[in-house]
C-alpha cells in the first residue's frame, strides 16, 4: 500500500519566516521616485503624480491569478472616492504587464490607477521581491503584498506587511487607521440594544468582511441627557470562530474600536455578541446598573476568484 507524503506548497504560498520577509523602506526613510505604465498604457511619474497628495501604494501579487489581490482591488475601486475626497492618491503595483492590467481595468470598471513594473525593477529596488519563488518559476518576480503611505516630504509615513500572503487590509481600515478618516455610511451593518439612559450600539466599519481582511468594529455606548457613567463599563466581545479580536483600543469616550481579522468562507454570516455592563447615575441621583448585550451578524463577502491560475 503506497501512502502519500504532505503536499507540497507551491513556493508563492510559502509563509516567510522573520528573516525571510522583507517590507523594504522602514517607516521614516524615502521612498524612490520611479515611472510605471498604468492600465492605459500612460507612463505615470510618481512624484509629478503625488503632487499636492498623500500617496496610497498598494503592492500585490496579481490582478490576473491572485483571489486576494482581485478582490483587494475591487474592494479598492469601491472606496476610491472616500480616497480622493481625503487627498490620496492612490496606485496599486504588480509584476503584470500592462495587457493584464487593462483587461481587468475592463472588466472591472477600475479607473485608479494600476500600474506595471512588469521585469520587478522597482519591487527588486524597494527590496520586496519574493525571493521563496525561484528564478525557474513562473510566478518568480511577484512582490511581499503589502501596502506604503508617503507623507508628503517623501519619506514612509505607514506600512502595513504580514507574513501570511491573503491578509489585507480593509480600504476602510486604511482610511481610518492612516489618514484618520472614517466613512460613517449610514448602510453600514449595525445594531442597537438600548435601556432606561443608555444605549449600545456596534457598527462594523466595513461593507462587509471577506477571508483574511482586516476591519475595524466600532462599539459605542450612547449616554441619554441627564445620565452619566459612575465607573469605567465592562465590555464583553464573543467572537465566532471565523473572526478574531485583534485589538482594542478606546477612541473617545464611550467608544471601543475594535480591529477583527476574518476569516469567514462559505458563511453568509459571522456573528458576533458582545455585552456591556454599565453602572449609571440618572437625572434624579439614583444609581442603576445595566447589563446590555447585542448579536451583529458581519455579512461576509466573496472573493474575486481568478479567471486563470
Amino acid at each position: 500500500m503506497t501512502t502519500e507524503g504532505p503536499r507540497e506548497v507551491p513556493p508563492a504560498q510559502r509563509i516567510p519566516t522573520d528573516a525571510e520577509l522583507r517590507t523594504g523602506p522602514a517607516i521614516g526613510e524615502p521612498f524612490p521616485d520611479f515611472s510605471l505604465r498604468n492600465q492605459r498604457g500612460q507612463l505615470v511619474n510618481f512624484e509629478a503624480a503625488r503632487a499636492g497628495r498623500e500617496p496610497l501604494l498598494v503592492f500585490h501579487r496579481s490582478a490576473r491569478w491572485c483571489a486576494f489581490c482581485r478582490t483587494q482591488l475591487d474592494d479598492l475601486e469601491r472606496a476610491r472616492p472616500e480616497f480622493e475626497a481625503a487627498g490620496v492618491w492612490l496606485a496599486a503595483i504588480s509584476n503584470d504587464p500592462v495587457g493584464d492590467l487593462a483587461q481587468f481595468a475592463d472588466e472591472h470598471g477600475t479607473a485608479f490607477e494600476l500600474l506595471s513594473d512588469e521585469g520587478s525593477g522597482l519591487i527588486r529596488q524597494l527590496g520586496i521581491l519574493n525571493t521563496l519563488v525561484p528564478p525557474s518559476d513562473p510566478l518568480h518576480g511577484i512582490a511581499f503584498p503589502g501596502v506604503y503611505v508617503v507623507a508628503a516630504d517623501g519619506t514612509v509615513r505607514r506600512k502595513y506587511f504580514h507574513h501570511h500572503f491573503p491578509v489585507r487590509e480593509a480600504p476602510s481600515f486604511l482610511l481610518w487607521d492612516a489618514f484618520g478618516v472614517r466613512t460613517g455610511d449610514p448602510d453600514r451593518p449595525s445594531e442597537v440594544a438600548a435601556a432606561p439612559g443608555i444605549a449600545l450600539r456596534a457598527v462594523l466599519d466595513a461593507p462587509d468582511v471577506k477571508p483574511q481582511q482586516r476591519v475595524f468594529l466600532v462599539v459605542s455606548l450612547e449616554l441619554e441627557a441627564g445620565w452619566e457613567l459612575t465607573a469605567t463599563p465592562v465590555l464583553e466581545l464573543e467572537p465566532s470562530d471565523d473572526v478574531v479580536v485583534q485589538a482594542e483600543a478606546w477612541v473617545e469616550p464611550g467608544v471601543l474600536r475594535v480591529e477583527l481579522l476574518s476569516d469567514a468562507r462559505d458563511v453568509e454570516a459571522a456573528p458576533i455578541d458582545i455585552t456591556a455592563s454599565c453602572e449609571l447615575r440618572g437625572p434624579g441621583g439614583e444609581h442603576v446598573a445595566r447589563r446590555l448585550e447585542l448579536r451583529l451578524a458581519l455579512p461576509v463577502g466573496d472573493l474575486n476568484r481568478a479567471a486563470r491560475a
